[in-house]
């Protein structure tokens, strides 16, 4: 009973709180700068090495526009994020610690209208960290660290939301609607190629017409042509009509 009791205790009390001295040197950061591998980011990753998997008590949705508007007021607030992955990377740091030598940047869009991106910065000392298809569901907890200044993908200048986190999960199954139209291309061109097969197979089971067959269907047209070669009362059989066809012309 006492474990169990310990156990809902520590699990209710959330992610550990940042020290007066972490958020002291967390409101040097730097907002609206290229450069994030700066003393600033250090408290987060040290807080993140002590969360546990799954633990999101505390953790708030973001409003993204809020987080522009006022970034020093919510640096190092926990936040929960929903997205879609949309790319990852490992970043090596100029400060080696606990987190290892290096750290993973995770980028994800969570929200649509208007399109928003988050970067994500996650500890990863033990490689634990899923390996997410591109337009897989994700949800992160994370703490805000700042604006970072970079370019997007038209190579136009914009301020990303930076945050620090330590686990990530993913929805196995979940991707974005914007796949649909593709898997429904997908699934046209296999029912298409499928009747393709079946209309070939059928043409090839047809019986090939035999010589007899064709000059059959000549003499016929030629009957047809010449009124005194008769077509009514000629033999079923092909080769016995062709040969009284034949008869008849003589």
């Amino acid at each position: 009973m006492i474990g169990t009791g310990l156990y809902v205790t520590v699990l209710f009390i959330g992610v550990p709180q940042l020290s007066d001295a972490d958020l002291a040197q967390l409101q040097a950061a730097t907002d609206r700068s290229a450069r994030n591998d700066e003393a600033a980011l250090y408290p987060l990753l040290r807080n993140a090495l002590a969360w546990t998997e799954g633990n999101e008590v505390g953790a708030r949705i973001p409003d993204y526009d809020q987080l522009r508007r006022d970034a020093a007021g919510h640096r190092g607030q926990f936040f929960l994020l929903e997205g879609v992955f949309a790319r990852q990377r490992p970043l090596v740091l100029s400060r080696n610690g606990p987190w290892g030598q290096s750290i993973v940047e995770w980028v994800i869009r969570v929200r649509d209208e208007p399109e928003e991106v988050a970067v994500v910065y996650l500890v990863d000392p033990e490689a634990g960290l899923p390996q997410p298809r591109l337009g897989t569901a994700v949800r992160i907890p994370a703490r805000f660290y700042k604006l970072w200044a970079d370019v997007d993908r038209y190579e136009q200048p914009v301020d990303y939301l930076l945050f620090v986190g330590r686990f990530a999960g993913i929805d196995a199954v979940g991707v974005r609607s914007s796949t649909g139209p593709i898997w429904l291309m997908a699934a046209l061109l296999a029912a298409l190629g499928l009747l393709w097969l079946a209309l070939r197979r059928i043409l090839c089971l047809r019986p090939p017409r035999s010589r007899i067959t064709e000059r059959f269907d000549a003499a016929v047209s030629g009957a047809g042509a010449n009124p005194a070669l008769g077509r009514g009362d000629l033999p079923e059989d092909p080769a016995a009509a062709l040969e009284e066809l034949s008869r008849r012309g003589q």
